[in-house]
């Protein structure tokens, strides 16, 4: 609406009222839009120190990914949060192992799989250091702190099988783990009609054809000379790479990468406030002038400035260094004036603030991080339990599994085919069981279990597997039990076929009609067998 100025210049000059008016409505636009967009977005003064760059997560990495590794290695060594943080990982992540099933349906063929499986998780590891599931926690450390881990498929020869029995079979096959720095990231650009990308070798479809491998750790002190220093191409069928895409990318980063500044800073603070006590509790006191002394000359200002204030030691020397127990003297001292060494106001607050960022960016709670509860109560800590849970199974169910399990578990039953112990083209599904989560409330959460069993909401072999064991074995152990307790006449108050959950007697399960007499002398009865 144009204002009183506006109207008086349209009646002198229209044109110029008209150009006014078209110029104050495109600013109106400019206002809308910008209100319409990202405020990240703005070039304001508060981001002129904002650089950004569109470059793609293989070229961010190409730049940053060696330096990336070695301060990641660097924190996990030295600094203790970093060190809890990859290991809280892994505890969570593996555990005790993440356990294969066979599941063809032929419970013949399963059990002599599974046999197979469990004596050869013992030979699995090429140094013979630990078994399968000890390799599964070590990648899964790698790739936290390396960004990325390597199982090369080590082939045996099929006379080294040891027997015929299922117990006895160990089938020709090995893993050996490869850390980050194996893989050859300065091979870029062509090979052949192909293209490398950080040592990763891809076909034009983007298919992965191989890996540029070094023979040995490039950081090793003693190499093997047979071996040489020069990478070699590994095929991609014998190799699992295990690492955590983020975006599209070719090869992994530390997973410290966004805490690495804050785990520095904080250990540097530390250690500046650690010195400072240490100075403080050096020096006992000061001998001032007395009375007449003025009130700057406190042992604050006189151990910032000896030379100037004039302090000396026992033996007359200039101060030039604090020492535990140390007496300074000033001019004409006659009075003795005790330290008081500061109280640090305010420092607990920020370092529980700067873990609590150090969690967020490592993704895992703080309680965990730090192992301080006193910040939160029990529903809290269920809370952050669940999300972080959620976090854990993400990444064994689409990462570790498919990536690292799923590829060492189908070179086993190919191990097992040429060995003649599967028949050839026989197809085997798997199920994988990871290590159950403890329970925070277990008594309430087996309550909730049972009954959405009941309420047919989750089933038992889900429940079990939640559990971290699979059903054939749970059914197996009662089936084996029963029959135990069975055979030598017990009736225990666990055992749910002949005792209520209240501890009565269910004798028509049992298949018997007693009388009254009957059913107290039975209650007695089992009373004394409990």
């Amino acid at each position: 609406m144009a204002n009183i100025f506006e109207r008086a210049l349209a009646a002198v000059s229209p044109k110029t009222a008209a150009r006014r008016a078209a110029y104050r409505r495109q600013f109106e636009l400019i206002d809308q839009m910008q209100a319409r967009a990202y405020s990240g977005a703005s070039r304001s003064h508060r981001v002129q120190g904002w650089r950004t760059q569109a470059t793609a997560a293989d070229a961010e990495i190409a730049v940053g990914g060696p330096l990336l590794v070695q301060r990641s290695r660097d924190l996990v060594r030295n600094n203790p949060h970093a060190a809890k943080i990859v290991t809280a990982h892994a505890d969570n992540m593996v555990g005790a192992g993440i356990v294969p099933r066979a599941a063809t349906g032929i419970p013949t063929l399963d059990e002599t799989i599974n046999k197979a499986f469990d004596r050869w998780t013992s030979h699995s590891s090429v140094d013979g250091m630990t078994d399968f599931y000890g390799q599964q926690y070590l990648a899964v450390r790698g790739m936290i702190e390396g960004g990325n881990m390597f199982a090369r498929r080590r082939t045996r020869r099929a006379k080294e099988i040891i027997g015929t029995k299922p117990d006895d079979i160990i089938a020709p096959l090995q893993i050996q783990l490869l850390e980050t720095e194996y893989l050859d990231t300065q091979k870029n650009g062509p090979v052949g009609r192909n293209l490398a990308v950080m040592g990763v070798e891809g076909d034009k479809e983007g298919r992965r054809r191989g890996y540029w491998m070094f023979p040995q750790h490039p950081g090793a002190t003693v190499n093997d000379p047979s071996l040489g220093r020069e990478s070699k191409f590994v095929k991609a069928s014998e190799i699992a790479h295990l690492f955590e895409p983020l975006r599209q990318q070719t090869i992994g980063a530390p997973w410290l990468h966004s805490v690495m500044i804050h785990l520095k800073d904080l250990d540097e603070y530390n250690q500046a406030e650690l010195i400072r006590k240490k100075i403080e509790a050096c020096l006992v006191g000061v001998v001032i002038p007395g009375d007449d002394a003025k009130d700057n000359q406190v042992i604050g200002e006189l151990a910032n400035d000896s030379q100037g204030a004039g302090l000396t030691d026992s033996d007359g020397f200039p101060v030039e260094r604090f020492e535990p127990g140390m007496v300074a003297y000033a001019r004409g001292g006659q009075d003795i004036k005790f330290n008081t060494p500061a109280i640090s106001a305010g420092v607990e607050a920020y370092l529980r603030a700067q873990l609590r960022a150090i969690a967020a960016g490592a993704r895992i709670p703080y309680e965990i991080l730090t192992n301080d509860l006193g910040q939160a109560n029990f529903s809290a800590n269920r809370m952050w339990l669940m999300q972080y849970r959620r976090f854990v199974e993400h990444v064994q169910w689409h990462i570790i599994i498919p990536q690292f399990c799923q590829p060492i578990w189908d070179w086993f039953i190919e191990a097992l085919v040429l060995a003649g112990v599967v028949p050839p083209e026989t197809v085997v599904p798997v199920e994988w069981c990871p290590p159950k989560h403890e329970s925070v409330n277990p008594l309430e959460d087996t309550k909730a279990d049972i009954l959405a069993a009941r309420a047919g909401f989750r089933s038992m072999p889900e429940i079990i597997a939640s559990t971290g064991r699979t059903k054939e074995a749970v059914i197996q152990e009662m089936v084996e039990w029963n029959a135990l307790i069975d055979h030598e006449k017990l009736i225990l108050d666990t055992d749910p076929r002949k005792v209520s959950l209240n501890g009565q007697l269910q004798f028509e399960l049992i298949g018997e009609q007693p009388s009254p007499a009957d059913t107290k002398q039975g209650k007695s009865d089992g009373k004394k067998k409990q």
